[in-house]
């Protein structure tokens, strides 16, 4: 794995501004444009998500309709969770953010192991990308964080003297 990551498909994206509140479970505009780009890294990131059946690149199945799709009948408590991810991310300054930088902001998150709520936004965003993933299903979520983490941290091995 070299050093530099490119996500030339995680283009910045312009996020409205959010509603001062929303109701329980419902995504703002501005935690919907997070999923969205969360999304389009991770179809990217650290391979080219497979398309599992589904037409066209993973970066094109971002969209807010498979997002609606996701998060329809998901239950309350795990949509605030995956709500509180994604305000996770916006709070680290990474709207629009892309590329090696936002990989490097998520795992900055992450931590030593992935907090429930960046896990459940993660998952939210794979399932939005394949419909075979429930958006509730934690592993590839885990996964990915672990992947994230250890591509940051290899990284920053390489850098020191």
């Amino acid at each position: 794995m070299t050093g530099t990551v490119t996500l030339a498909a995680t283009a910045a994206t312009a996020v409205p501004a959010a509603s001062a509140t929303a109701a329980t479970g419902e995504f703002t505009a501005e935690e919907s444009a997070m999923v969205l780009q969360l999304a389009r890294a991770v179809a990217v990131f650290p391979v080219a998500f497979p398309e599992y059946w589904e037409s066209g690149p993973a970066t094109g199945r971002a969209t807010s309709a498979r997002m609606d799709t996701a998060t329809n009948g998901l239950p309350t408590a795990r949509a605030e969770l995956a709500r509180a991810g994604a305000r996770r991310l916006i709070t680290a300054g990474l709207p629009g953010v892309t590329g090696q930088r936002f990989l490097d902001g998520v795992a900055e998150q992450t931590g030593k192991q992935a907090p429930p709520d960046l896990v459940a936004v993660v998952a939210l965003a794979v399932s939005v990308i394949c419909e075979h993933f429930a958006p509730d299903d934690d592993w590839i979520a885990a996964q990915w964080c672990n992947v994230v983490r250890g591509a940051h941290d290899l990284a920053a091995q390489r850098r020191r003297p």
